[in-house]
């Protein structure tokens, strides 16, 4: 979560998100409070968290298959 000229703001790691993924930057505004978006926020990173554990577990596999080569 950073700050912004324009007030708080949350940003998802966007290494591990591919096109179709939910939201990725969250700001506050007068329009749209972050509070307003804790339902997006929550998807988000839910969905940032499970990409990167699978990708974690598909590094651990390669390593192992490295390994008993």
């Amino acid at each position: 979560m950073g700050l912004s000229s324009h007030g708080p703001a949350l940003e998802l790691d966007q290494s591990y998100l591919w096109d179709g993924t939910p939201r990725r930057s969250f700001r506050d505004a007068k329009i749209q409070r972050l509070e307003a978006m804790a339902g997006d926020i929550t998807v988000g990173v839910a969905v940032l968290a499970a990409v990167m554990k699978e990708y974690r577990l598909r590094r651990e596999e390669e390593g192992r298959r490295r390994e008993e080569e």
